[in-house]
């Protein structure tokens, strides 16, 4: 049983279960199909398998075959491994030294890295892709937390392929890399779409944050509200796959990492909303990508102007 798809596509999703979504339904497998699946997007549900019940929904072998790839990763373990493992990366979130030097890494990124692309494309008029630019600023990130300093693409490959180096380390961050940088893109798409909502997280930004310090995140309870509407609109990772351990029936059939993951998201948005106008390219076509992830098909084609 799964709480939706791994191996099936959003459009899936969206076309195939929609109406079941929109009457409150939980559909299961079709018949003859060969697939033993039973979708839910109830929140009775999902609490149920996530939370009241979470013992008896391990993630199963089903989904370790599919994610192979992580190996024996948190994304892959059950039972007291992955509880072990759970604590182990909340412990190292919520260190204080552990948060100071991401924060002082991100910022600094920030400041560095992103910034000056931004501006370098503002003054010269050149079109950016939001997409691949939170990607590649995310993994700095992560590279720099995991290894102290940034590494060449080519390195890092050529020490996965021959098995040296530090990425099974950086399964965790990767993931979050992936997820946040998913999550930007979704976020100012939509700003795109609803200017009165970017004016008035930028008036909320120069007001409560007039130069820029992390520390104030907190006061902007608009741009807050943003980041989790467009978590709740296009989740990263929109399917959860569970199987039950032992038979059972639904309700209704008939955190510190995501602080600090949000923490970089606002992070990001507020610096770039308080300095510059985005435009969205005319004509972009947006979709999602068929996968796991819930990335732009094409990027997020974008115009920047300095405010």
């Amino acid at each position: 049983m799964c709480i939706a798809p791994q191996e099936n596509s959003q459009a899936f999703a969206h076309e195939l279960a929609g109406p079941w979504y929109a009457s409150g339904s939980t559909p299961s497998s079709p018949y003859l199909s060969g697939m033993d699946i039973l979708l839910t997007v109830d929140p009775v549900n999902i609490h149920y398998i996530l939370s009241s019940n979470f013992a008896n929904y391990p993630k199963g072998m089903e989904f370790k075959k599919i994610f192979e790839v992580v190996g024996d990763s948190i994304f892959n373990v059950d039972s007291g491994l992955w509880e072990d493992m759970r604590n182990s990366s909340h412990a190292i979130f919520s260190h204080q030294d552990s948060q100071r030097f991401w924060v002082s890494t991100s910022v600094n990124k920030l400041r560095q890295g992103l910034v000056p692309i931004l501006e370098n494309a503002a003054d010269k008029n050149i079109l950016v892709d939001f997409q691949d630019l939170f990607q590649r600023f995310l993994f700095d990130t992560s590279l720099i937390l995991m290894t102290g300093h940034v590494k060449p693409v080519f390195l890092w490959r050529l020490q996965y392929w021959i098995g040296v180096g530090v990425e099974k380390r950086l399964k965790l961050s990767s993931a979050a890399r992936d997820t946040t940088s998913s999550v930007l893109t979704w976020f100012f798409w939509l700003l795109s779409k609803n200017p009165e909502a970017m004016n008035k997280i930028r008036q909320e930004v120069n007001k409560k944050m007039p130069r820029f310090d992390p520390a104030d995140l907190d006061k902007l309870v608009y741009l807050h509200s943003a980041v989790c509407e467009t978590l709740r609109l296009y989740p990263p990772v929109p399917f959860n796959h569970k199987s039950p351990a032992k038979p059972d029936m639904l309700p209704r059939f008939q955190t510190r990492e995501m602080d600090f993951i949000q923490w970089k998201m606002k992070t990001v948005a507020a610096e770039i909303i308080r300095n510059y106008k985005i435009k969205v390219v005319d004509g972009h076509k947006t979709e999602p990508i068929p996968s796991v992830l819930f990335r732009m098909q094409h990027g997020l084609k974008v115009n920047i102007t300095k405010i």
